[in-house]
């Protein structure tokens, strides 16, 4: 895909002494720079999601906490149990 830009001068002579500064040319520059700002876009939606869960699970209830530690308890126990070596996964 080929893109034009138009940019003012003094963001033009910017980017292109960022560029060289990283040794690599104008266009890897800019593409790295594309690159960087969508991956954070995505990282972005992740972390969103991630807090999403935490605040739907987030509970006081004593009862709850107990429930959920059992159950954490378990699942080490399971785990520990259940892989082929001796060695323990889960202290």
């Amino acid at each position: 895909m080929i893109v034009t830009l138009e940019l003012k001068p003094d963001l033009d002579s910017r980017l292109r002494e960022l560029a060289m500064a990283s040794g690599i040319s104008l266009q890897a520059y800019l593409v790295k720079l594309i690159e960087s700002a969508l991956s954070s876009r995505r990282n972005e939606a992740a972390v969103e999601l991630l807090a999403k869960w935490a605040e739907e699970d987030a509970t006081r209830s004593p009862e709850e906490l107990d429930k959920r530690r059992g159950e954490w308890e378990s699942l080490k126990k399971a785990m520990n149990e259940g892989h082929s070596s001796d060695r323990v996964l889960f202290p």
